[in-house]
């Protein structure tokens, strides 16, 4: 049930009730859910005890371009909305307590990363200036590991994306941001509606990737979203 960004819900539906509800007047639209998979991540991603600490640290050329590294000091946090982050990450912020999982109940794991990229983009987006690692663009800021990708595959589902950003939108605050580094999914209304709602009504920014398909991202979700807090990226080398 969505009753934050949308107000609505996923259910199996029989065919002729579909057709009902379809009529009804009080309903604005009706969306085929989809699944699917990105696959496994080509690089082993570090687990507990994997990172050595040594007395040298990498800033990579991309969070320069951008204007970091730079600590962060606010209020205000980073909702991943991903595979999850690696809950134990040594050089990151992450705040378990908060975390969201689509899929899962489990509170000791919930938003835990089975897959590695959610991980890799929470350290472009704050890894902690320390003594190793990287340093992300908003050193040591607040990681919120929203889940909506399972497993070493990363699957998913549309209404697992849309329980993430639902709950974005329930609990987040003006001036957090949320980072959707996904694209080249079909078009789906509900999606950049629901990302659209949570950025308006909150004053949440979503940044959101272009798809990284050399393809216009007009015709992708949410990439093709375009509101006031929205920010669609792409590449550069």
């Amino acid at each position: 049930v969505y009753s934050s960004v949308l107000t609505g819900f996923c259910a199996i539906i029989d065919k002729n009730k579909l057709e009902e509800i379809k009529n009804d007047p009080m309903v604005k639209y009706v969306e085929q859910d989809r699944k699917g998979r990105l696959g496994k991540l080509s690089e082993k991603v570090p687990v507990k005890g994997e990172t050595d600490i040594v007395s040298t640290q990498v800033i990579p050329w991309g969070i320069k371009r951008v204007g970091g590294p730079f600590v962060y000091t606010g209020k205000n946090c980073v909702y991943v909305i991903d595979t999850g982050i690696q809950l134990d990450h040594p050089d990151l912020n992450v705040a378990k307590n908060k975390a969201f999982d689509a899929y899962s109940d489990n509170s000791e794991k919930r938003g835990n990363d089975e897959h590695g990229h959610g991980t890799h983009v929470a350290g472009i987006i704050g890894a902690k200036d320390n003594l190793f690692g990287v340093v992300g663009v908003a050193a040591g800021a607040s990681m919120i590991p929203v889940k909506i990708f399972f497993g070493p595959y990363a699957e998913y589902t549309y209404s697992g994306m849309l329980a993430g950003i639902d709950h974005v939108g329930k609990v987040g605050k003006k001036g957090d941001v949320a980072n959707l580094s996904f694209g080249g999914f079909d078009r789906s209304r509900a999606v950049d509606d629901a990302v659209l709602n949570a950025s308006n009504s909150k004053g949440i920014w979503m940044v959101i990737a272009s798809g990284n398909s050399r393809l216009p991202a007009t015709s992708f979700s949410p990439a093709r979203v375009n509101g006031e807090y929205t920010i669609t990226v792409s590449a550069i080398d």
